[in-house]
């Protein structure tokens, strides 16, 4: 703050504007890596300088920024990491409420969101910036509606990734007896104010929503358009090879050598495949069984099929979800490629590869 750009008013240039508020945006992005609070919040009365325009269009900014501080106040809310005995001390009377009006919030900006803007030239530089930066919004909102609600929707299911990424929970260790954590007694309380088939059902469009933001982000990196239905990713190859090596995905003929991005978005990724190919397993497990044995139902997971369900139609109505599942992570991964030059990256996919092997098999 020592360059004074945050508090140039009404005569900030437009390039001052975008390098105060794009550092801003880098904050909080640090801040959510970190999970701590930023040193510098949206709502500090030293800044006076107002919001940049992207393609004359002023709304992105603010609405970014808010998509960034909803994913930490769920960080603040539900995990409360620094303050354990906060959470431990509250009273469902107290949450409740708190994470009601945070899911409206989510859900309100996420509505906004959802109304894309449509610019005349789609090859100008600024209404390419002004898309790209839509859909990552648009992708981190969803993806705070993701974190707030995915515990809630699979704490009775066994973790499906090996090792932790992000705030993911990873497969315990057999050896070693399961403890609930704070956050695990929480939900199992009646302190979460949305049912398991609720939050189930949240997570999935969430995270649906999420893989067309990132199938859009892509398609603008690589100058062209993400297909869908392109092939799946090969295995992964030589043991001695580094991750970023080894994680092989398919290979895309519109997608220029030089096409690469920041990798911004992988834990909103790494959530939405999470959820994703959580709620495959749960839908093929069921539907296998209903086929082997006609006396067994659907119903548990009518919620999450269109509505209302055509008696009858159940199989192949859940097929057709298992199917848009599969291209979900089809396009969560096409993305990852742009970003598996960076350190660290190639391991992040190569987990989501080899669930998406495991979970999916043949059926890919």
């Amino acid at each position: 703050m020592d360059l004074r750009l945050h508090s140039l008013g009404a005569a900030a240039t437009e390039a001052q504007r975008r390098v105060w508020w794009g550092a801003m945006f880098v904050l909080y992005l640090s801040s959510i890596d970190q999970d701590v609070l930023p040193i510098i919040t949206l709502d500090d009365q030293r800044i006076t300088t107002p919001y940049p325009a992207i393609h004359n269009h002023s709304e992105l900014w603010p609405l970014l920024l808010q998509a960034e501080a909803a994913i930490l106040s769920v960080s603040q809310t539900l995990h409360n990491r620094h303050s354990p005995q906060t959470l431990a001390a509250a009273s469902p009377s107290q949450i409740k409420p708190e994470i009601t009006q945070l899911d409206s919030t989510i859900l309100e900006l996420t509505r906004k969101l959802d109304r894309s803007p449509r610019p005349e030239s789609r090859t100008d530089v600024e209404a390419q910036a002004l898309l790209t930066a839509w859909a990552i919004a648009q992708s981190l909102t969803y993806s705070a509606r993701v974190r707030l609600h995915r515990s809630r929707a699979f704490s009775n299911i066994p973790p499906l990734f090996v090792s932790s990424h992000c705030d993911l929970p990873d497969q315990p260790d057999p050896s070693c007896p399961m403890q609930m954590t704070l956050e695990d007694r929480f939900l199992a309380s009646a302190a979460f104010p949305f049912t398991e088939a609720q939050s189930s059902l949240i997570c999935l469009k969430a995270s649906l929503a999420m893989s067309r933001a990132y199938e859009r982000i892509a398609a603008i990196a690589s100058g062209g358009g993400v297909r869908r239905g392109a092939p799946h990713p090969h295995p992964i190859g030589a043991s001695h090879a580094s991750s970023a090596e080894r994680f092989v995905l398919p290979a895309l003929a519109h997608v220029p050598p030089q096409a690469h991005m920041i990798p911004f978005f992988l834990c909103g990724a790494m959530q939405a495949s999470y959820v994703l190919l959580m709620t495959y397993h749960q839908l093929r497990a069921a539907l296998w069984s209903t086929v082997e044995d006609s006396q067994v139902s659907l119903s548990k997971y009518a919620h999450l099929l269109p509505h209302p369900v055509e008696p009858g139609s159940e199989i192949p109505d859940v097929e057709r979800l298992l199917r848009e599942i599969r291209q979900g992570v089809d396009s969560i991964l096409g993305v990852m490629r742009l970003t598996v030059m960076f350190e660290g990256v190639g391991g992040m996919a190569a987990e989501v590869q080899s669930a998406y092997h495991s979970v999916c098999g043949g059926e890919m």
